[in-house]
C-alpha cells in the first residue's frame, strides 16, 4: 500500500502533509484538500472528517473523499442515524487511533442495514480506522476512513499507524483554529484591525526564514513593546527571551532555509516577572494571495514562513482548584497533573517538588484512576480540556 511506502517512510512527504493540516487550521476551507490528499496518497482509502465546535460556530458537517456521491446523499438522508459505529465514536478514547472493530464489532456491522445497503455497495468497505479528536462540551470532531475488504489485511494496520502519527497535529490544528476564534487567518487579521482593545486575544506573528517580522497582530505588537517574552532587533528580526524558545525558533528557521522537514513546536512558557503563563507555538506557514493581502505581509505568495502564536493561559491556581474540586485530586496530585501537561518528565517533576520519582509515579497512578485514563497523554488531554472551561 502507498501509505507505508510514502507517507510512513518519506519524512518530507509526511512533513508536507502536516503543513497542509496546519494550513487548514488557518483556513478551514482547506480541510477538503487534506481529506482529498489522504484519499489519493493512501491508494484509495475512503477518508472522512466530521464534527463541530460550538464555541467558534464551526460546523464541518462531513468532509469526505473517495465515497460514491450518490451513496453519500443516501447516507445523509437515511443511513446516518443507522450507523453502528456511532456508539464507538461516542465512547472510545479521544486521541487514540483504532481499527474499525474497536468502534463496532465485525459481527454486529455485517448484520446491520448500514453495511448491507450502504458500505457493501461501495466496494464492500467493511474495514477501516477512526480517530476521535475531541468529545467535550460543545465540540465533537473525528477523523477516519473505510477500506475495501479485499485490501483490509494489507492496508488497515498502516492506516491506523498513519492516523496515530497525524493525531497530535490534527489536535493542535483544531486548537489553533479555536484560538483564532474559528476564523481563517485573513478574517482574524481583519478583526484585529477593528478590535485593538482585547488583551486576551491570541497573539500572532508571521516571520520569514531570516526571522524578519512580516506581520503582527495588535496584541502581539503590545507584546513586542514589552519585550518580556519576545522582541525584535534594529533589523526587525525576532528573538525569544527564553533559551528553549530561542533554540526552537533558530532550529525552525534553519529548517525553513534548507527546505528540510519542519514540524510544529509548542512550549509552555512562564513569565515569572509578570506571573503570567503562555502556550507558545511555532508553526510552518505558507500564505495564499488572499491571506497575504489581508495581512499586509511583504512576503511572496507561497513563500514558506513561520507563524508564532502566543496564547495566555489561565493561572495555575485556577486550574489546580478545578482539578481538586471536579476530580477529587489531592492538591499534590493536581500539581503533578499540571506539571505533566507542561511537558515535564517525571524525574523533572520529582526534582522540582523535592520528592522521589517513586512518589511522583504513585501520584500519577492515582491521577490515572481519578481521571479514568491509562496514559499520560490522557492526563494532558483532560487538563487541557479543563483549562478551556476557565
Amino acid at each position: 500500500m502507498a501509505v507505508r511506502m510514502d507517507l510512513l517512510r518519506n519524512t518530507e512527504l509526511f512533513s508536507d502533509l502536516v503543513g497542509d493540516i496546519y494550513s487548514a487550521a488557518l483556513d478551514r476551507d482547506k480541510w477538503h484538500h487534506v481529506v482529498q490528499r489522504l484519499h489519493r496518497e493512501t491508494s484509495g482509502a475512503k477518508v472522512f472528517l466530521i464534527g463541530y465546535d460550538a464555541a467558534t460556530g464551526t460546523d464541518l458537517g462531513q468532509i469526505s473523499s473517495g465515497y460514491d456521491p450518490f451513496l453519500l446523499k443516501q447516507y445523509e438522508d437515511h443511513y446516518a442515524h443507522l450507523n453502528p459505529y456511532m456508539d464507538g465514536w461516542l465512547n472510545e478514547p479521544v486521541g487514540v487511533a483504532q481499527a474499525g472493530d474497536a468502534f463496532c464489532s465485525r459481527e454486529k456491522l455485517l448484520r446491520s442495514e448500514f453495511y448491507l445497503d450502504f458500505l457493501r455497495v461501495d466496494e464492500d468497505a467493511a474495514s477501516g480506522a477512526g480517530l476521535p479528536l475531541f468529545r467535550d462540551e460543545g465540540r465533537f470532531i473525528g477523523f477516519g476512513g473505510h477500506i475495501p475488504s479485499r485490501f483490509a489485511e494489507r492496508w488497515e494496520a498502516d492506516f491506523v499507524t498513519l492516523l496515530s502519527l497525524l493525531s497530535p497535529h490534527l489536535t493542535q490544528a483544531f486548537e489553533i483554529n479555536r484560538a483564532l476564534g474559528g476564523k481563517a487567518l485573513k478574517e482574524y487579521a481583519q478583526s484585529q484591525a477593528l478590535n485593538t482593545q482585547d488583551e486576551f486575544q491570541t497573539e500572532v506573528i508571521v516571520i520569514d526564514a531570516a526571522r524578519r517580522v512580516l506581520y503582527t497582530s495588535h496584541s502581539a505588537q503590545r507584546r513586542l513593546c514589552l519585550g518580556n517574552i519576545v522582541y525584535v532587533d534594529d533589523r526587525s528580526r525576532l528573538y525569544f527571551v527564553d533559551d528553549r524558545l530561542a533554540g526552537a525558533l533558530k532550529l525552525a528557521a534553519r529548517s525553513l532555509i534548507k527546505g528540510a522537514a519542519l514540524f510544529p513546536v509548542r512550549i509552555d512558557n512562564l513569565n515569572l516577572l509578570a506571573a503570567e503563563s503562555f502556550a507558545i507555538q511555532i508553526l510552518p506557514y505558507k500564505g495564499d494571495a488572499a491571506t497575504a493581502s489581508a495581512l499586509g505581509a511583504v512576503c511572496k505568495v507561497d513563500e514558506p514562513c513561520l507563524m508564532i502564536t502566543i496564547q495566555p493561559q489561565p493561572s495555575d491556581h485556577r486550574i489546580l482548584e478545578r482539578l481538586v474540586n471536579r476530580y477529587g485530586l489531592t492538591p499534590a496530585e493536581a500539581e503533578v497533573a499540571v506539571a505533566i501537561d507542561t511537558e515535564n518528565s517525571l524525574s523533572d517533576i520529582a526534582r522540582e517538588r523535592d520528592v522521589s520519582v517513586w512518589t511522583v509515579r504513585s501520584q500519577v497512578k492515582a491521577i490515572f484512576n481519578k481521571f479514568d485514563v491509562s496514559r499520560q497523554t490522557g492526563i494532558v488531554r483532560i487538563v487541557e480540556q479543563e483549562r478551556r472551561h476557565l
